[in-house]
């Protein structure tokens, strides 16, 4: 009885290609001559391109070892391979199996679409096989697949990253498109830090109007905010019930940040008040209104109870300090 063999199964290569919607051809005596450095679709940064070290390791191997065909577009431009392209020219090779996809990097037709799914490939055969990408060459690559509608999982599983990574970035977008949207200039003004952008894209300031969320992100920027405050702030502004409220609300805080505004444009620091740290530690203790023994120590070491009941009593002499202190004032 004849038996048929299983098909062999698909490169990550080929895999990818095709999960990207591109055909391809398997080419086995590529032209290495028909290639050159300046056209290799950018995933990593041009420092990063087959380092001197990596391409003498693997010229030694590809005498003795198989190694997967190269990617390339139509048109010649490497989109994956450029430090076994270097391990060949080293040994002297000028032909290579390769993938060729059929379509061009740099053709009439080739779309910004298609673009994103050649660095796609790059970036996922980068992070699958070889050295892993570089922090900020990860970014750039995740941006392009959520460009793409790629799902959280679907990024993941390209790139080898972090749920919690890949929502960072998502939120530092949504915060970018918003502040393009009411034309705040987060770029080219005084930037807002990576992590302020991120807590800008937080759901609790998203759901600002467009002046009051204008108004946060100013503050943040002009005071360097941290995560925590911007969110306050914003939580704050919302819950007043409306914009002219909201924005009244944030303009009191930036006068009660006057000074560290002025130390932050000068010398690109500042510390909260502390007044706002001390309604964040408020915020923390006031969650547990109604649940007061969930704050009870009970360890069966006195001296910690004792140690837990000195610093209580401290705390609400103070606390009574500072409200005489704020009513008066």
């Amino acid at each position: 009885m004849a038996t048929t063999s299983a098909p062999e199964p698909k490169s990550t290569a080929v895999m990818e290609i095709e999960r990207m919607g591109f055909k391809w051809e398997l080419v086995p005596e590529f032209d290495l001559t028909k290639l050159s450095p300046e056209r290799r679709i950018q995933v990593r940064d041009s420092k990063h391109y087959a380092p001197p070290t990596m391409v003498k390791r693997m010229a030694a191997q590809m005498k003795v070892s198989v190694f997967e065909p190269i990617v390339v577009t139509r048109d010649f431009w490497i989109d994956d391979g450029n430090t076994r392209v270097g391990a060949r020219a080293l040994n002297g090779d000028r032909f290579c199996p390769a993938y060729v996809i059929d379509v061009d990097w740099e053709g009439p037709r080739t779309t910004n679409d298609d673009k994103r799914k050649l660095r796609a490939i790059g970036a996922t055969l980068n992070s699958n096989g070889g050295r892993q990408l570089e922090k900020d060459e990860m970014e750039r690559s995740v941006r392009d697949m959520i460009e793409m509608d790629w799902k959280s999982d679907e990024i993941i599983r390209a790139l080898g990253m972090t749920p919690n990574k890949v929502n960072l970035i998502r939120r530092q977008m949504r915060a970018e498109e918003r502040l393009e949207k009411v034309g705040f200039e987060f770029k080219t003004e005084l930037p807002l830090r990576a992590a302020s952008l991120r807590a800008l894209g937080n759901n609790s300031v998203q759901v600002l109007n467009d002046t009051p969320f204008k108004e946060v992100a100013e503050l943040a920027r002009d005071a360097g905010l941290q995560s925590a405050e911007i969110n306050e702030v914003a939580k704050a502004a919302k819950d007043t019930g409306s914009d002219t409220d909201a924005i009244d609300h944030i303009r009191r805080v930036r006068v009660e940040n006057t000074d560290r505004i002025t130390a932050y444009r000068t010398t690109g620091g500042g510390k909260p008040p502390a007044s706002g740290k001390l309604r964040q530690s408020l915020g923390y203790l006031l969650a547990f209104e109604g649940r007061p023994a969930e704050l009870l120590e009970r360890s069966p070491n006195l001296s910690v109870v004792a140690d837990h009941e000195k610093a209580l009593r401290a705390a609400v002499a103070l606390l009574q300090d500072v409200l005489r202190l704020q009513e008066a004032e």
